[in-house]
């Protein structure tokens, strides 16, 4: 079977609004009542099914080294700007220091410009926390996509796919089990010593997105799709089973949360297929899907520069915010102005800067259409 679809416009509507939903713990500083870090697993899975469908099953399958420069050029621009305008210009603008924190040094500087601060070189531990700490997904989620091209073909075996993934999730619940987490809240602590629970996370989870992009084929080769009411009842049932792994923790169950890739594999083969009104409705959201990715990278910066008593006090001062305003007053503005700040940088860097190094990719296979994709089909293949 190949691919046809071009967009998935309800994983897109879906990415974003998860993308929202983990922006909103980072800028309440956690105080929410629900356990948006499982959303990570979502964004892994996403990740797979994106990449099975762009480089498994559509045209020819690139290169190794075409792959990673492409990989770089959807990731590593909008990073390094991210990483500068928080520190180079929002932290050192408003505290005078560059190195601020305990963690910020020039070799954790390297190894976030070079996405390798959370696959477990040292230093570990709490140096996740360094710089744009958001970033540690970012870090994973590339070299894991980077073994996907190795490693991965058509020919790979889903039970191969499934009992790798079963594996590591269940590495992670030996990891919770010895310290005493009982969920998925763990992004840097090694595990037997020496293995990364984020890097963990990511290849547990990566291998159910392309076993979930099979399935969907699987369903849409059938001569015959679903009802649209029974979509839309098993699209219902299954956004509602995502909600709830949201709460297990606040519920007293926090351990079923190492369940909740297997959802967001049916979740998301369902929803990829959009028979149903709650997928189709969903596509109205898709750009916010589009702009997650600078989301996702911009709103720590964002939110320390609006906690930042100097410039809210310069509104004051005009005007414009009044005096008596406390953190949780402002923190939906925070909101705001990351979503819209991240639209422009969508268009003006992520956007523009994958543009120039895929005109510039040394190892393009240039007989290959796929190898020169339009900014609407890169928009797609984030995760």
């Amino acid at each position: 079977m190949t691919a046809q679809k071009e967009r998935f416009e309800a994983l897109d509507a879906l990415r974003g609004l998860a993308c929202v939903l983990v922006a909103t713990v980072h800028i309440h500083n956690l105080q929410v009542p629900f356990g948006a870090h499982i959303l990570i697993e979502m964004f892994m899975v996403l990740s797979g099914f994106v990449l099975a469908h762009s480089y498994l099953y559509r045209g020819q399958r690139p290169g190794a080294k075409d792959f990673i420069w492409r990989r770089l050029a959807r990731m590593w621009p909008m990073h390094v700007f991210s990483l500068f305008f928080m520190y180079g210009v929002i932290v050192y603008g408003t505290k005078g220091e560059f190195f601020l924190g305990p963690f910020n040094n020039w070799t954790t500087l390297v190894q976030n410009l070079l996405l390798s601060h959370n696959i477990g070189l040292p230093p570990t531990g709490e140096y996740v926390w360094s710089w744009n700490y958001p970033s540690w997904s970012v870090s994973v989620e590339l070299w894991v996509s980077i073994a996907f091209i190795f490693v991965v073909y058509k020919s790979t075996k889903s039970w191969a796919l499934l009992a790798f993934a079963a594996l590591g999730l269940a590495i992670l619940g030996v990891n919770f089990r010895a310290r005493a987490l009982g969920n998925l809240y763990t992004y840097n602590e090694p595990i037997f010593g020496w293995l990364n629970s984020g890097l963990v996370r990511g290849m547990s989870t990566f291998p159910l997105g392309i076993v979930a992009y099979r399935l969907f084929l699987r369903l849409r080769a059938r001569p015959k799709p679903w009802p649209v009411w029974g979509a839309t009842a098993v699209e219902a049932v299954l956004l509602a089973g995502l909600i709830a792994f949201l709460f297990v923790a606040q519920w007293g169950v926090p351990w079923l949360q190492a369940y909740s890739p297997w959802w967001f594999l049916l979740v998301i083969t369902v929803y990829a297929l959009e028979w149903g009104h709650l997928s189709r409705a969903s596509r109205s959201l898709a750009y916010l899907g589009v702009i997650s990715f600078s989301v996702y990278l911009n709103h720590a910066g964002i939110h320390i520069l609006f906690n930042d008593l100097e410039f809210r006090q310069w509104f004051v001062d005009r005007g414009w915010l009044r005096a008596d305003l406390q953190p949780n007053d402002i923190r939906p503005w925070t909101l705001i102005v990351t979503l819209f700040f991240s639209h422009v940088t969508y268009q003006l860097v992520e956007r523009r800067a994958q543009r120039w190094m895929l005109r510039r990719n040394p190892f393009a296979q240039r007989s290959d259409p796929s190898s020169k994709p339009s900014p609407d089909q890169a928009a797609q293949t984030h995760a």
